[in-house]
């Protein structure tokens, strides 16, 4: 593998990845009940071992 041996300052850059905001609804019809959740994807990513900025919210 090239990249193992080459000094990190001449190895390729991944391309960054953009933050966006992980909110969203979960909009059900469940017996003739109509439910809206929102669902905090944050806590989703926190199972799955992911992290999100300190200062991230999701917008109301």
């Amino acid at each position: 593998d090239e990249r193992a041996v080459l000094p990190a300052s001449e190895r390729p850059r991944r391309p960054r990845r953009r933050r966006v905001p992980l909110c969203t609804a979960i909009k059900a019809n469940v017996l003739g009940i109509k439910l809206n959740v929102p669902v905090d994807l944050v806590l989703l990513l926190n199972q799955c071992g992911k992290t999100c900025p300190a200062d991230f919210t999701c917008p109301s």
